[in-house]
């Protein structure tokens, strides 16, 4: 069957019809390949590393939170506006400051772990401790603070914190 168009033109033939459906179908079956090949590349499924380990942990951080709030701290962490310093001022329960403990802050994006690193606070004035820091890009990063015991890595954290933190563009 052909059908002729009204200004005489080309017919439509069903072999026509064939080729638009077949275009049509084809398109979508690239495109859906290409947007389901870059899903699967780029995001590994994994939400949590070692999940398993962090739940049979769990009911010892509850109680590390309860010794932390048992503390009282007053804590503030900051990021100079346009980047270059990061502050955080620890101050006791009764107003005076927190000294002679070792701040280790791990900065990261909220969304990947592609520029996360570790820095370790140094006390500039008692309950003071900033770092001098270089972030590479403006935007949203989460920050993941640990007080330890004293100046040693291998002593226990007495308190943790996460804040995010705003770095301006044009830094």
């Amino acid at each position: 069957m052909t059908i002729r168009s009204e200004d005489g033109g080309r017919p439509i033939t069903g072999r026509t019809v064939l080729y638009i459906l077949v275009g049509f179908f084809g398109v979508m079956l690239v495109a859906n390949g290409i947007f389901t090949y870059l899903a699967v590349s780029t995001f590994n499924g994994l939400v949590t590393e070692g999940s398993y380990r962090k739940g049979l942990e769990y009911d010892e951080r509850l109680a590390a939170e309860a010794r932390q709030e048992r503390l009282g701290w007053n804590a503030d962490l900051q990021l100079a506006e346009r980047g270059g310093q990061l502050r955080f001022k620890l101050e006791g329960d009764d107003g005076r400051p927190v000294s002679g403990r070792l701040v280790r802050v791990r900065m990261g994006r909220p969304a990947t772990d592609k520029f996360d690193r570790t820095i370790l606070l140094n006390e500039t004035s008692p309950g003071l401790y900033t770092r001098d820091i270089s972030l590479p890009g403006a935007g949203n990063w989460l920050a993941s603070l640990e007080v330890l015991e004293g100046y040693d890595e291998a002593k226990s954290v007495v308190y943790r914190m996460k804040k995010r933190l705003w770095l301006k563009p044009g830094t």
